[in-house]
């Protein structure tokens, strides 16, 4: 199975959600901002169906979700924190 590195352009969904709609299976590896654009890169099989990956999105000081999920990274944007967290199975 040949797995790439793609780049997707994100999508907030609410205070919280954000989206990317890649194959399934993706691996988000992080999420940066690039040309003030929010992007996430994501290790994928291109010839799997394409779905919708949910992830969270959080500014220093907001409130925070009560889902368990996983540290990825922090994105700084001017002058902001942001924090994003991947869901992970309970």
């Amino acid at each position: 199975m040949a797995k790439t590195i793609y780049k997707y352009d994100v999508r907030m969904n609410d205070s919280f959600g954000a989206m990317i709609e890649a194959p399934a299976g993706a691996e988000i590896v992080s999420v940066q901002m690039q040309d003030n654009v929010m992007r996430a890169w994501a290790v994928v099989d291109p010839r799997a169906p394409f779905q919708r990956h949910e992830f969270h999105i959080i500014g220093t000081g907001h409130g925070f979700p009560d889902a368990p999920v996983r540290f990825l990274n922090r994105i700084d944007h001017r002058g902001l924190v942001f924090h994003v967290f991947l869901p992970v199975a309970p």
